[in-house]
């Protein structure tokens, strides 16, 4: 009986921490569409592709990390799909000059925010 119940706590305990993490860097993508994420992926780097704006992204449940470093925005993204999970946003070195109150204030579980070296002021 304790090898069954000890079987089923490391079980649990693997699903829990189960994380899934998806590199799209460098592919020379425009866009965020369904057909390059999973709904279940909880880290997602999208850098060095060729991304000017971000006017929709994919439902992720799970989206807890985004990268978006070393793209070609110029605004800040529309992440509302996204924007009950994500904690970590990395926008760093793209070309962001200006950021919509309504698209920040949305990320409502969002604890860390890096966006050095764009053109704000």
């Amino acid at each position: 009986m304790g090898r069954l119940l000890m079987f089923f706590l490391l079980s649990a305990f693997i699903v829990d921490t189960y994380q899934e993490y998806l590199n799209r860097g460098n592919m020379g993508l425009t866009a965020i569409t369904e057909d390059i994420v999973t709904p279940t992926v909880t880290s997602l780097l999208v850098s060095d592709n060729l991304i000017a704006k971000i006017d929709w992204i994919p439902l992720m449940d799970s989206l807890k990390t985004l990268t978006l470093d070393r793209n070609l925005l110029t605004e800040f993204p529309n992440l509302v799909n996204v924007s009950q999970t994500l904690s970590t946003l990395f926008v760093n070195q793209n070309k962001i000059s200006y950021i919509a109150k309504e698209r920040l204030s949305c990320l409502s579980a969002l604890t860390m925010l890096a966006i050095g070296h764009n053109k704000l002021t």
